[in-house]
């Protein structure tokens, strides 16, 4: 006579293999929102110090733009005549691969709109370098700002170093310049 197993055998196995897989999505989830934090902010550092010795050699504020295949919207990855220039100042250009949720991440330079200190008044006033990701939920940009500008007082979305604009999903960190 064979041994094989009885139907609440079966039943009872595929019960505990649904509970325990239930279980791990919030760790799955939670891990992958932790890793996408994590390359977020590995590319603010990288950007923010690219920006200072571009800066620093030209006296110039960059810009770079994802998905772009024009040179001259790689300024820190590519020679596009700049007085001084002595880079590259980044291993390559930023691109779609860098934007963690599918939308797009860019580098500009413009006047600043940074409250850094939320006394509601924008300290940048001259300008600055910040970069933007798009596509980001709210969530994820909570957590970013946790942990860029743990004790600024004041709404979140519009004080500190990270700002996120609700209605378009864009987060932007600030990064070097103004005063």
């Amino acid at each position: 006579m064979k041994k094989s197993f009885t139907l609440i055998e079966l039943v009872l196995v595929i019960a505990i293999v649904t509970i325990l897989a239930v279980a791990m999505v919030p760790i799955i989830r939670s891990s992958i929102e932790d890793a996408n934090i994590a390359k977020m902010l590995q590319l603010a550092d990288i950007l923010k110090d690219a920006c200072q010795r571009h800066y620093s050699d030209t006296g110039r504020y960059a810009w770079e733009f994802s998905g772009s295949p024009i040179a001259v919207n790689h300024q820190l990855a590519y020679d596009i005549g700049t007085p001084n220039w002595n880079g590259p100042y980044i291993s390559k250009p930023i691109s779609a691969d860098d934007a963690v949720y599918g939308g797009w991440v860019s580098l500009f330079w413009a006047v600043g709109r940074f409250d850094l200190d939320s006394n509601g008044i924008n300290e940048i006033t001259s300008s600055c370098n910040w970069m933007r990701f798009s596509a980001i939920p709210e969530s994820l940009a909570l957590k970013v700002n946790n942990k860029l500008d743990k004790s600024i007082p004041g709404d979140w979305r519009s004080a500190g170093k990270v700002e996120y604009l609700t209605l378009h999903s864009y987060l932007d960190i600030y990064l070097i310049g103004g005063t």
